[in-house]
Parts: C-alpha cells; structure tokens; sequence
C-alpha cells in the first residue's frame, strides 16, 4: 500500500509538472528560449520569438524573422476534440 501511494503521488507530481511547464506563463518563458534557439538554427536568420503563449485552449505566437519579415499566429484548439482553429498573418 506504502508502494501505491509513493507511485500516485509521483504520476500525479509528473502531471503537475507537464501542466506547469507546457499551460502556464512561468513554463512559456521557461521554453521560449529553447524553441527561439532552434528557430534560429534552422532558418540561419537573427530570428526573436516575440510572443509565445499557449494556455489549455488557445495559443499566440509572434515571430519576427528579422525586420521585415514577421510571422504572427493565433487561434484555439482542443485536445480532446482533436481541433485546431487558427489564423496566420505574415507582415
């Protein structure tokens, strides 16, 4: 029984984290470095992620190339319903 509860308090701490990380601002500034880094290095452009949000249903980001090219996208989606709702500019 002690084995069971250590084992849910950990799946459960896991999924608190996964949340924590991917839904909330404090994760998006936490992973926005990394996914500038690899934009970055796979378009050989001085790209800046200037906003990245994603919560539990919506998502915004704006992505500046370099100074003449700027990507901005935004839309809904949910998981459980397999949807994705979303709206791209390039400027």
């Amino acid at each position: 029984m002690k084995y069971l509860t250590w084992f849910f308090i950990g799946v459960v701490g896991i999924f608190i984290f996964v949340y924590v990380i991917l839904f909330t601002g404090f994760g998006n500034s936490l992973i926005k470095p990394a996914i500038e880094s690899k934009i970055r290095e796979e378009t050989k452009l001085d790209s800046k992620l200037k906003v990245f949000s994603l919560s539990m249903s919506d998502f915004q980001i704006i992505l500046q190339l370099n100074e003449n090219n700027t990507i901005k996208a935004a839309g809904t989606y949910s998981i459980f319903q397999n949807l994705l709702i979303y709206n791209t500019v390039l400027i």
